[in-house]
């Protein structure tokens, strides 16, 4: 019945639920309140957890400035493609927010799309090779992050393509 509303007014629903320990039987060691029906009803459904600590080094310690936030997709109905778990972190730091273009960054050299090596990544879509900060000041300096994210989008697409089976369909 919402939905309908949604669309009109182009508006989204964004519904957020505590986990708990599942301490039944099952593949899921987490579970929330609401039963089946959060998940039969919403279009997509991210679980969120801290996967570590972002630290900085200053003064002669390690200071926490951040976390790896780690968000996994367990249901997806706007892109058509159910079942696949897919999952990603995302840096967020206390004094920031969401670090869009350092996650970019940090997807490419994951996916071998730029090579790194010895802590030098090779940007070769942005003609700039360096550390993690100096490939994130060139981006911000230059303005070329809407380059990068569609950078990664489109290598996104394409291990999401190679992933697929390449065989006959079924039922057609």
């Amino acid at each position: 019945m919402v939905l309908a509303g949604l669309r009109k007014t182009q508006s989204i629903l964004i519904v957020i639920g505590q986990t708990r320990d599942n301490l039944g039987f099952g593949f899921e060691t987490k579970t929330r309140s609401g039963g089946r029906a959060l998940r039969f009803y919403a279009t997509s459904e991210i679980w969120t957890s801290v996967a570590g600590k972002i630290q900085k080094f200053v003064r002669g310690k390690d200071r926490t400035v951040g976390v790896k936030c780690l968000a996994e997709v367990k249901k997806n109905r706007v892109t058509g493609k159910i079942g696949k778990d897919r999952s990603v972190q995302i840096p967020i730091y206390y004094d920031f927010g969401i670090d869009d273009v350092g996650s970019c960054v940090d997807y490419l050299v994951a996916e071998q799309h730029w090579p790194k090596k010895d802590k030098i990544i090779n940007a070769k879509d942005l003609l700039c090779e360096g550390s993690r900060g100096k490939i994130i000041a060139h981006i911000e300096e230059e303005g070329l992050e809407e380059k990068v994210r569609q950078l990664t989008a489109k290598v996104w697409s394409e291990v999401e393509a190679e992933c697929e089976p390449n065989r006959k369909k079924r039922y057609e």
